[in-house]
């Protein structure tokens, strides 16, 4: 009796052990898996807007080419689902306008998701909207925390924000080790 007691908790702990194991591997693939699939994603929705803006150029911002945006969103929505409404459309446009680089946005999008994206490209000043990114990026901010960090006004309460121009974009850099990254990629 003693020895079934001994050898069942022999079976437990070792079946726990592969328990965690195999969990382990399971968890770590799903999470690779969810940072594949956004990644790629990300960049399918930069190059669905790099793409339009390429190919429309200026039109986009006529009555015309609202009228062409409209049609291609309600094609796109009736073949692929709700993520390609005009509203989806043009944020795809306005982050590619923005984050004009394939190399650049697919080196940010390992840390930052497109929700990320659609907040940052709110942000008018390119000096801010940096800030903003560089601090989501070495803080690992939520989208939550991104907003709350704006209206809290972590920019205009920082001491680099009080700078001169070039001295902000030097001291991001060089705070960050941002390769490439000039504020003239943002416009």
């Amino acid at each position: 009796m003693a020895n079934e007691i001994v050898e069942t908790k022999a079976i437990e702990q070792v079946s726990d052990s592969l328990y965690k194991g195999v969990s382990d591997i399971i968890d770590n693939a799903r999470q690779e898996v969810v940072v594949y699939v956004n990644k790629h994603s990300d960049l399918m929705f930069w190059h669905i807007g790099h793409y339009i803006n390429e190919d429309m150029g200026y039109k986009q911002y006529s009555a015309y080419g609202s009228k062409i945006l409209a049609t291609l969103s309600q094609r796109l929505t009736a073949r692929y689902g709700k993520g390609y409404t005009y509203t989806a459309v043009t944020r795809m446009m306005k982050v590619a306008r923005f984050y004009s680089d394939e190399e650049m946005f697919a080196t940010l999008s390992q840390t930052l998701t497109w929700s990320h994206f659609l907040e940052l490209v709110t942000i008018e000043d390119n000096n801010k909207r940096l800030f903003y990114q560089q601090m989501g990026i070495a803080e690992h901010w939520s989208v939550r925390q991104l907003r709350d960090k704006q209206d809290e006004m972590a920019y205009e309460r920082s001491l680099i924000a009080v700078k001169p121009e070039d001295e902000i974009v030097k001291s991001l850099h060089s705070r960050w080790l941002v390769a490439a990254w000039t504020i003239e990629d943002c416009t």
